[in-house]
């Protein structure tokens, strides 16, 4: 398999020893380019007259869209609190459901036990998180689902509750030996079982729309969120080696509701093997530029107008690829801050325990570790926080 096969092999699997990011390469200040200050003023005053607060946006497109695909770039904690806070207003305007690739499809049941017990059962909670991937034990993620908690608890009598809709794979790594074996099309399909993750997101969601489920919010990666925009490289590499659909979990779904279905991206950085770290400025920093402008919160439409024709020039999700414009990459685009403001998510104290450190140890997305501890792992989340933290900083 060509190297970038390999790469978004692990990519799909979830699978981080290999660091397909560059999380440790060595630092730089990633590169912003110059814009014209006629074009960010143009650009500006478009905000300016389209932009609303990212609640009230996200609210109007879940009225108008029964499924809205929501990406995040993953351990960013002013991303997942914005979801947190995000979740009471959904409830006040009766859209009582969140898809979550966190916690699993198939542990929907468990999710709603928690949600609906007397007292929140932080140790179940957590455990939702850890049967999804051991290595995902950060705070912010977990008070999602306190949130959903808090929600049913306060509710009146007949109200309808707040649901956390199950999205993610089951997994089983015990069948990982070496790199090598997530070449090997035959071990991928024991690895996931019920198919890839993004199948199994896409599979959660149309069941959930077929029971009568409307206005769901679907809190996903940003790739897994794409509906219109297609990830060539993904797709390449799953056609490579037979293993499952053509598509992200967004393509899938759009592919049986169509315009049924939108996708948001919160403002994030780019995965591009152009930048030393592999990481860069979405537009080559042009919205960031805008941003400054008038720095507070703002969420806009993306599919018309000046945003809509401004060229995706560079990053994996251009690279071997045909022209892209911003505008075919998602509906909406919601700017919580600048790059430079980001912060990384807060790990959980003592996630990984003497009680499931067997399970950890045999569901570690990769290779079995050589003398895995429990230390050892807990420090190995918080290395990987760490490591966003780092990246955060080189767009200061």
């Amino acid at each position: 398999m060509p190297h970038r096969f390999t790469v978004i092999a692990l990519l799909l699997a979830g699978v981080l020893f290999l660091d397909p990011l560059g999380f440790f390469r060595p630092r730089r200040t990633v590169h912003r380019a110059g814009f014209d200050v006629a074009r960010i003023e143009e650009l500006s005053a478009e905000l300016e007259v389209a932009g609303q607060a990212p609640d009230a946006y996200l609210l109007r497109m879940l009225d108008k869209h029964p499924v809205v695909f929501l990406g995040e770039f993953g351990r960013i904690r002013e991303q997942v609190n914005f979801v947190h806070a995000f979740i009471p207003h959904m409830y006040e305007k009766g859209h009582v459901a969140l898809g979550l690739s966190h916690v699993r499809a198939v542990d929907q049941e468990d999710i709603d036990q928690v949600l609906a017990a007397a007292q929140f059962d932080e140790e179940a909670a957590r455990g939702l998180l850890f049967r999804r991937k051991v290595l995902w034990g950060y705070q912010e993620y977990l008070e999602l689902l306190r949130s959903a908690w808090e929600l049913n608890a306060g509710r009146e009598e007949g109200e309808a509750p707040f649901r956390i809709i199950g999205l993610g794979a089951r997994t089983d790594y015990s069948h990982v030996r070496s790199a090598a074996d997530m070449e090997d099309a035959s071990i991928l399909r024991q690895v996931f079982p019920d198919g890839l993750p993004d199948e199994v997101i896409a599979d959660a969601v149309l069941r959930h729309v077929a029971d009568g489920g409307h206005g769901l919010l679907v809190y996903t990666g940003i790739e897994s969120s794409f509906t219109r925009f297609v990830d060539w490289h993904y797709a390449a590499a799953v056609s490579l080696q037979s293993i499952g659909r053509e598509g992200r979990a967004g393509n899938l779904v759009y592919q049986k509701l169509g315009d049924a279905v939108a996708t948001v991206l919160l403002h994030s950085p780019w995965p591009d093997s152009g930048e030393r770290g592999g990481l860069s400025y979405p537009l080559q920093g042009l919205l960031d530029a805008v941003y400054e402008q008038n720095p507070a919160p703002v969420a806009w439409s993306i599919e018309r107008g000046p945003f809509s024709e401004l060229p995706v020039t560079r990053g994996l999700y251009v690279e071997g690829g045909e022209d892209i414009r911003f505008g075919q990459m998602a509906c909406g685009y919601i700017m919580l801050g600048p790059l430079a403001n980001y912060r990384a998510v807060e790990t959980i104290p003592d996630f990984i325990t003497a009680d499931n450190l067997s399970t950890a140890v045999a569901e570690f997305p990769g290779p079995t570790p050589p003398r895995a501890s429990v230390s050892g792992l807990n420090n190995y989340i918080r290395s990987l926080a760490e490591d966003v933290e780092a990246r955060l900083r080189e767009f200061r």
